[in-house]
């Protein structure tokens, strides 16, 4: 396992290996959270010997600002930076730069994100009578099978008659419920991004791939907790 991916750096891990999320609200939300968390950043660049690291100081309409490594050497103009999101996923977006300042650089937000596709988190089968539901375009889906549950996603699947949500749509209130005799448990999440939507060939069930955003880490305690 000396080649795993999840030994190396994600700067070394082929391109192919990420998916492409071009969902404005995800690309916001996410941007958000590393800002307030002080999530480190690493930039790197063609000509630059070593990756450098930064962190987000302001983010605006339309261009971020970070703060200028102590060791930039002036160049380059475009970065690749990399960085963990709420679920600690790897992620990469190639920003330009628009302004230098002494203190600080400011880059152009894009228009996509490219986000890991391998899991950190484990995805485990849960319970036959384990259930979610959730909103999504002023619609309540309820009483939808888990099939699989992570602390950064599930797999859900309800009845033929559903309505297919669009993939990169925004879900809300998320509700998982697993009804285990020896563990019953349940947790709350405010929102999601839907990640694949489609109906299944044989049984016509409509199934979601839902990732998870978790505003604050109590709902990925929560999660933790329930998948020991």
């Amino acid at each position: 396992m000396a080649d795993s991916k999840y030994n190396r750096s994600p700067w070394d891990i082929e391109e192919k290996r990420f998916t492409l999320i071009n969902s404005t609200f995800q690309i916001r939300n996410t941007l958000e959270f590393v800002k307030k968390k002080h999530r480190l950043l690493t930039l790197c660049g063609e000509g630059l010997e070593t990756p450098l690291k930064s962190v987000i100081l302001k983010l605006s309409h339309q261009t971020l600002q970070i703060d200028k490594p102590i060791d930039w050497p002036g160049s380059p103009e475009r970065f690749k930076i990399f960085f963990r999101d709420q679920n600690d996923t790897w992620n990469f977006m190639v920003s330009d730069l628009c302004e230098k300042e002494i203190y600080q650089l400011s880059l152009f937000i894009p228009g996509h994100l490219h986000k890991l596709t391998s899991r950190w988190h484990k995805r485990v089968e849960t319970p036959y009578e384990a259930r979610a539901r959730f909103r999504y375009n002023n619609q309540s889906f309820a009483d939808l099978q888990i099939l699989n549950l992570s602390a950064s996603g599930m797999l859900v699947c309800s009845g033929s008659e559903t309505d297919q949500a669009e993939i990169n749509s925004t879900v809300n209130n998320i509700t998982i419920d697993i009804d285990d005799p020896k563990q019953p448990s349940s947790t709350i999440i405010d929102q999601g991004i839907v990640v694949r939507s489609y109906q299944h060939d044989d049984s016509g069930r409509v199934c979601h791939g839902i990732t998870f955003i978790h505003k604050d880490q109590d709902s990925l305690q929560n999660l933790h907790r329930m998948l020991l």
